[in-house]
């Protein structure tokens, strides 16, 4: 079921961005269908801690798999597409993923990109999977945040968190 939801979400993007060979690529993926997780019971994906935040080693073999049936002929996508037209059953979801992009292009006046994604989806994993002092603290969670990931303190940590906030995912 994961994996017929991970195609219909795959399939709505171009082919050629959905390219597993690439990290960036997988990275984004690992994000955004993190944040999708922490609404959702559909996927149930079990994330850990690594170097750049929460990660599933499932889904990366789902994303792989995936990739590879594209690179054989297209019978997934027509799958995708016959079975799955319009899957209401992630519209909540995938209104809450459009909500929090929403605010973070008002806030930053841009697009998101693969580092602003695992900065949001890292607050959130330490937020909810961390600590029990981390929960629902501002201040606990972004101390957590830079000690775990040092290099990007010179980010605006506060706005990232607003956003989370705003669109209801904390």
């Amino acid at each position: 079921m994961a994996l017929i939801r991970l195609g219909y979400l795959t399939e709505s993007n171009d082919k050629k961005s959905f390219d597993m060979s690439l990290f960036k690529n997988r990275l984004f993926y690992q994000k955004l269908i993190f944040l999708l997780n922490e609404i959702t019971n559909e996927f149930n994906y079990n994330y850990n801690w690594y170097i750049r935040g929460p990660y599933s080693p499932d889904l990366t073999k789902d994303m792989f798999y995936i990739n590879e049936l594209w690179n054989q002929n297209n019978s997934f996508i027509d799958m995708i597409k016959t079975k799955n037209v319009h899957d209401k059953s992630l519209d909540t979801e995938i209104t809450s993923i459009n909500t929090l992009k929403s605010s973070f292009i008002k806030e930053f006046n841009r697009e998101w990109d693969t580092n602003d994604l695992e900065i949001l989806a890292s607050l959130l994993f330490i937020d909810k999977h961390t600590y029990s002092k981390c929960r629902n603290s501002k201040i606990d969670t972004i101390k957590e945040f830079i000690e775990r990931k040092p290099e990007l303190k010179d980010r605006p940590i506060n706005n990232y968190w607003n956003i989370l906030k705003t669109s209801q995912f904390i």
